[in-house]
């Protein structure tokens, strides 16, 4: 896929359990739009070569665009 959405519900911790099998689907620079609570963990996105290219937050949401990178 060149572009993923990943919005998991809040408080779950879905993205460490999302992030492994979304990245079989990726090509070198599949972009991933990424929506959170704003203090989760990303490390999951930062250990599967996903850099991040832009990145926001509001009073509850952390959101952002990651790309994958060439490891």
């Amino acid at each position: 896929y060149d572009l993923i959405f990943l919005d998991p519900p809040f408080g779950h911790d879905w993205l460490s359990r999302i992030v492994p099998l979304v990245l079989p689907l990726c090509h070198d620079d599949t972009l991933l739009y990424v929506e959170t609570e704003k203090n989760a963990d990303l490390s999951a996105l930062t250990e599967s070569c996903f850099e991040n290219i832009r990145e926001g937050k509001t009073q509850q949401v952390r959101y952002g665009l990651w790309r994958v990178s060439e490891a």
